[in-house]
């Protein structure tokens, strides 16, 4: 695999650059973008007595099988402690980050919002935003935030500001292999189990349908731009 990237995908838990970016990434991957993914905690490490070994082995299994139905190019697994990052020295997780930005040089990079409920996301977005620097990392020329269900959606305004997209992307002919790649994650997402939670392949389709309806399209993703340098 080659060491370079288009776009990095930072996801706080494995299924997240799913969720947010799924579509987006099919569609682009197949128009010759080279795109990675680093998942940045293991919830064994941060909270054993309720994620075993196990477990996250089986979910990063997973998300492998996701991304290759998505058309990633490498995903890149970490190990800092969910869901206790909020706890842990936010310079070290910027240190990695940085690292692996300059490792595959990508020019546009997508992170959690800071508008998420989970702390973990808030943390991620902090950390990706003191890696990518101008300063530090010149080759980073675009970065969005994207959406994620049952995190984004949950925020108050009284944490912060609520997620308003400014950009978005049509994924009408992507939407069936985003579910496809979603439906991999077993522990994760399920199709018919509690139809009325928001992490549902139902609530998925339907945030996709009132993403698409907003452009005039059939289905599309949402995200909001944290900083563009032409």
């Amino acid at each position: 695999m080659n060491d370079k990237c288009d776009i990095l995908i930072i996801a706080p838990h494995a299924d997240d650059e799913a969720l947010g970016c799924g579509g987006m990434i099919a569609k682009l991957s197949d128009n010759g973008y080279v795109i990675d993914t680093a998942i940045m905690t293991n919830a064994f490490v941060g909270n054993p007595e309720v994620f075993s070994r196990e477990s996250i082995e089986l979910v990063r299994n997973e998300c492998l099988q996701s991304s290759e139905l998505l058309g990633i190019n490498n995903c890149h697994f970490f190990d800092f402690p969910a869901p206790k990052l909020d706890q842990y020295p936010m310079a070290e997780i910027s240190d990695t980050l940085k690292e692996l930005f300059h490792k595959i040089k990508p020019s546009k990079i997508f992170i959690p919002s800071y508008s998420d409920l989970h702390i973990d996301h808030k943390v991620i977005f902090h950390a990706s935003l003191v890696a990518s620097r101008p300063s530090t990392s010149k080759f980073i020329k675009e970065i969005y935030s994207y959406e994620v269900l049952s995190e984004t959606n949950y925020q108050s305004t009284f944490l912060g500001k609520s997620f308003n997209p400014n950009k978005y992307i049509d994924i009408s002919n992507y939407i069936d292999r985003k579910i496809e790649a979603l439906m991999v994650y077993k522990s994760q997402i399920s199709a018919d189990k509690d139809k009325n939670f928001t992490r549902n392949i139902h609530a998925v389709k339907a945030l996709a349908k009132y993403r698409g309806a907003t452009i005039n399209k059939k289905a599309a993703e949402a995200f909001y731009i944290e900083r563009i340098i032409a």
